[in-house]
Formats: C-alpha cells, sequence, structure tokens
C-alpha cells in the first residue's frame, strides 16, 4: 500500500473533480493482475471510485469524486457488500 500525500487527501476531501493527482499519492490496494477477482466481480481499468455497496445502496444521490480506479468490480445486479473490494451480494443480500 502507497502512502497517501498531504496534497492528495486535501484533494479527496474538497471532492474537487478538477484535482489531479501525480503517479505515488494515492492508496491502493487492487489485485495484482487482472485474473484475481472474487466470485460475481469483472476487472475494469477505469472503474467507479465509489461503486455501490450495501451501506449506500439507499443514496438518492452519491457524491463520489469522478476519479477512475483499476480493479475488481461488482458485475451488475451485484454490489459490494462493504466499501470498494471483497464479496459481491445481491442488493436483497445486504444485512
Amino acid at each position: 500500500m502507497k502512502r497517501a500525500s498531504a496534497a492528495f487527501l486535501i484533494c479527496a476531501l474538497a471532492l474537487s473533480p478538477l484535482c489531479v493527482c501525480g503517479t505515488r499519492c494515492f492508496i491502493t490496494d487492487e489485485p495484482a493482475e487482472p485474473g484475481s477477482c472474487l466470485l460475481n466481480q469483472v476487472w475494469k481499468e477505469c472503474g467507479s471510485s465509489c461503486p455501490r455497496d450495501c451501506q449506500n445502496i439507499n443514496d438518492v444521490v452519491l457524491i463520489c469524486a469522478a476519479v477512475c480506479k483499476r480493479g475488481c468490480f461488482c458485475q451488475p445486479p451485484y454490489i459490494f457488500l462493504s466499501g470498494t473490494a471483497g464479496p459481491c451480494v445481491l442488493p436483497r443480500e445486504c444485512p
């Protein structure tokens, strides 16, 4: 995992789509390779940095910075159980 720079943290907290970070300013725990995704997931080169999960599934509006994230994402209609990684579940399976 890489350390985030102070500039990126300020950028992320402001949720500004105008913020652009260098190659070493973000934290990532992406899989080492596309073939490492879990069940009901697909690899994307440019997926949402704020995918739907059980905690935000009922939010009408999801405020999110327009930043690509490489990694595994849930195949529709599945969503992450929690956060932006881990198992994918159907919305009706959320706790």
